[in-house]
């Protein structure tokens, strides 16, 4: 029997984003009689560690506390890919940087998993790295997009010609989700009758537009509309994002509990889960949205919404950045508040482009074609 390929997945951390939950869910899924896989982590930290299947995680420079130099980074992520078949780095940018140099010095293919959409406003417009991916990217064996639109994004300023391209959805277990929504809620809800209660959920950064849903909330008030904000994550904007609030006389309206591991209890009771991005790849927050059948209101951001939603079938699109439209956009699922693809009686059918078996099938044909282990 031919033995398994091994392959080495590579992050920074494993905090709460959809690059980090997507891996888990990947490595977790993944036949071991086809690949073997190995998880390499900058920093030994993040609220999903304690999710990494048993024995997967394996020793790096960086231990829980200290992220060692840069120099025992690269020597320790050297040597372990010495050991592996392929190495996958799961984040453009650093992440995909530094794996490209530890696996052409380890003399293994390199493929690089681009879980956004390189826009004006995200970390691979800025120079430095409109730079360095123009180096990098073509020289690695294989790029991974969740989506057609992310490509052709990065295919307009990033001489892809010599590289294996691949469009490999993201992925969730709608089954996980929906049994985990049963679930009690892990915090206490503040509500008041006929409130409605909006939901939003990511890191709290400039990409995902908070401070624009927050407007669009005030726009709702001002229009005689009660509802209520639940922001669920953490990031750098807190402190910006709390005075925002403040400013629209909104601290009774708006509640940020941080990272909640099972965030589907209280995104089952939300009226309307409303996704404000600026930019994306294929967002896991829609897909689980969608899978629980709550009205949804997004922006049309590259990439991912407007291919989850269907161009507007399974939620409303609005234009980015613009908090009157979003607004308008939720006013009307509350005029309206059984227009959720399940609430509406009209049951999903089976969307291949986001099922979880043929994405992990695509993942294991994709490393054993490159590794030269295809069955």
């Amino acid at each position: 029997m031919t033995k398994p390929l091994r392959a080495l997945f590579v992050l920074p951390s494993l905090g709460g984003g959809g690059a980090e939950r997507v891996t888990i869910d990947l490595l977790r899924l993944l036949n071991r009689n086809r690949v073997m896989p190995a998880l390499f982590l900058f920093h030994h930290s993040g609220a999903l560690l304690r999710e990494v299947p048993d024995g997967l995680l394996v020793p790096s420079a960086a231990g829980a506390r200290s992220s060692g130099t840069s120099l025992n980074l690269l020597q320790s992520l050297i040597a372990c890919a010495r050991a592996v078949d392929v190495v996958i780095a799961c984040l453009q940018c650093r992440t995909t940087y530094i794996t490209w140099l530890a696996g052409t010095i380890a003399r293994r293919p390199v493929v690089g998993w681009v879980q956004n959409a390189a826009v004006p406003g995200s970390p691979m417009f800025r120079l430095r790295h409109r730079t360095l991916m123009r180096i990098v990217q073509p020289r690695l064996t294989a790029s991974v997009f969740p989506c057609e639109r992310a490509y052709k994004v990065a295919a307009r300023r990033i001489p892809f010609a010599k590289t294996r391209i691949e469009i490999i959805p993201n992925f969730i277990s709608e089954e996980r989700v929906r049994r985990l929504s049963e679930a009690g809620l892990s915090f206490s809800l503040k509500r008041i009758p006929g409130e409605t209660v909006l939901i939003a959920a990511g890191r709290l950064a400039p990409q995902k537009g908070f401070d624009i849903l927050l407007r669009a909330l005030a726009e709702l008030h001002r229009r005689g509309r009660r509802c209520r904000l639940i922001i669920l994550g953490e990031g750098p904007e807190y402190p910006r994002l709390t005075r925002l609030v403040a400013d629209l006389a909104l601290q009774e309206f708006v509640e940020m509990p941080g990272f909640v591991a099972n965030p589907y209890p209280i995104m089952r009771r939300s009226g309307v889960f409303v996704l404000s991005s600026r930019f994306e790849g294929l967002p896991l927050a829609l897909l689980e949205a969608r899978a629980l059948g709550i009205p949804i209101v997004s922006t049309d951001c590259i990439a991912g919404p407007r291919e989850i939603l269907e161009s507007g079938r399974f939620g409303k699109l609005v234009a980015v950045d613009d908090y009157a439209a979003m607004a308008a956009a939720i006013e009307s699922l509350i005029d309206q508040p059984h227009n959720g693809a399940r609430a509406s009686g009209q049951q999903l059918e089976e969307s291949p482009d986001h099922d979880a078996q043929l994405a992990v099938a695509a993942w294991e044909a994709l490393l054993s074609d490159i590794t030269g282990k295809s069955e």
